[in-house]
């Protein structure tokens, strides 16, 4: 009986020992881990940008209803637009050159897949910032002016009224005169515009025909 007990004790010592080695061997390995955990990355310079809250959802940006609307001037060069329009008494802007003109109303016309209508869209300045905007139905008003509202595509809501009246026409562009009126909330402004429009290529040719 005591050779047997001695010999249990012998395996017991034998596995104690494995046990002590196999955690000797761990050590150096588990406290470079830590090491490797604890090092920080060098600082990168922070962005010029608004910090995004870490779970931030994206919600629309309704703005400040205590906000006065202020329309403002895209001065835009060189620009492929397909209508422009200055406000007040500015001459009405020339479409092709570099400089840049105070335009108040903007739209720019994108060619659409499989040969299909082009993609127009408008572009305003209201209280500092540019807004695109999706065209709407177009219809005469009690002046008989063509009457086009255009609608923001993103928050906070704007709608657009453009009523213009044809005023002159030449081979390369159709002019106007009218007024544009801008809804944000319960703001309105309007203001007369002078603006011309380039003529589509099958316009352009029925007119020398």
């Amino acid at each position: 009986m005591e050779i047997f007990a001695g010999r249990r004790s012998g395996r017991i010592a034998g596995l104690l020992g494995l046990l002590l080695a196999s955690l000797a061997c761990l050590g150096p390995a588990g406290a470079q881990t830590n090491s490797q955990a604890n090092t920080k990355s060098p600082d990168l310079p922070a962005p010029p940008f608004e910090d995004v809250t870490p779970g931030q959802t994206t919600e629309p940006n309704t703005g400040d209803p205590s906000k006065t609307l202020i329309l403002g001037q895209l001065h835009w060069a060189p620009i492929a637009s397909q209508c422009s329009f200055t406000g007040g008494i500015e001459d009405a802007p020339v479409m092709t050159t570099d400089e840049t003109q105070p335009l108040v109303f903007v739209t720019m016309a994108s060619p659409s897949a499989n040969n299909s209508a082009a993609i127009e869209r408008g572009y305003i300045m209201a209280n500092g910032i540019v807004r695109e905007l999706e065209r709407g139905k177009s219809s005469p008003d009690k002046e008989g002016r063509v009457t086009t509202l255009w609608r923001s595509a993103g928050e906070p809501r704007i709608n657009v009224s453009v009523a213009i009246t044809e005023t002159m026409q030449t081979a390369d562009g159709i002019e106007y005169d009218g007024s544009l009126t801008v809804h944000w909330g319960d703001k309105k402004e309007t203001m007369s515009i002078q603006g011309r429009c380039v003529q589509p290529p099958e316009n352009r040719q029925a007119g020398k025909s």
